[in-house]
């Protein structure tokens, strides 16, 4: 901004100083790759890795963890529940062979028809306290009264079943002919597997309408009556 003589011209002068006073267009936070610190560059770096597209994959990996977590926990309330079905299975099973050997055996004289008598009804009030264990496991959870006098007239009805069953027992056996106690045999036969199929239905039922937690305490009810 000088004239070609070398010299200050006063015109030249004051359009140098107005140039000098215009403000830079350049915003004042506008820094390149060069004139940045090590600590700046950090920063951004910082900030990049914090961005949106870490989060996405944070919560990609949280849900594909979830998901494995709810497999697991599916897979073992399933195993869980196949092992219960199991032991109930086993268990009907094993009272059906109980009576089924008792009604294939004969019965030769008096002595081994008694003895067959006190197995079966045995077998009969153990079977009658499962039903009355099982009816209010399923009702546990209704408490219409109309429910709870139901359930009071069934443990009656099976209550006064036992306690028939007891005083024949303790009736003379010398009063009774063969073919009543053949009768009685036969009778006691038919209720034993009236009463595992119901226990079969109610099982069934049980394990339809209950969860896991439910199912455990039918299975103690059970364990403890097979105790009697």
């Amino acid at each position: 901004l000088r004239c070609q003589s070398g010299d200050a011209h006063p015109q030249c002068s004051s359009e140098g100083a107005s140039l000098k006073n215009q403000p830079s267009k350049c915003p004042e936070n506008t820094r390149t790759a060069s004139t940045m610190t090590f600590e700046e560059e950090s920063d951004i770096v910082l900030d990049l890795s914090q961005g949106p597209a870490v989060g996405d994959i944070s919560k990609a990996r949280a849900g594909y963890i979830a998901t494995v977590v709810e497999g697991i926990e599916s897979r073992g309330a399933i195993e869980k529940e196949k092992a219960l079905s199991e032991a109930h299975s086993k268990q009907i099973s094993e009272l059906k062979a109980q009576i089924e050997s008792l009604c294939q055996n004969a019965v030769p004289n008096k002595e081994e028809l008694v003895e067959e008598l006190n197995e079966l009804r045995r077998i009969s009030q153990q079977q009658a306290e499962q039903i009355v264990t099982l009816e209010m496991a399923r009702k546990a959870d209704r408490v219409e009264e109309e429910a709870l006098n139901e359930a009071r007239l069934k443990i009656a009805e099976l209550k006064t079943q036992v306690e028939d069953l007891r005083k024949n027992s303790e009736v003379s056996l010398e009063a009774h002919h063969d073919e009543e106690l053949q009768r009685e045999a036969t009778d006691l036969r038919l209720l034993s597997q009236r009463q595992a199929e119901r226990i079969v239905a109610l099982e069934k039922s049980l394990s339809a309408s209950k969860g896991c937690e439910k199912r455990d305490t039918s299975v103690d009810a059970t364990a403890r009556c097979r105790e009697v």
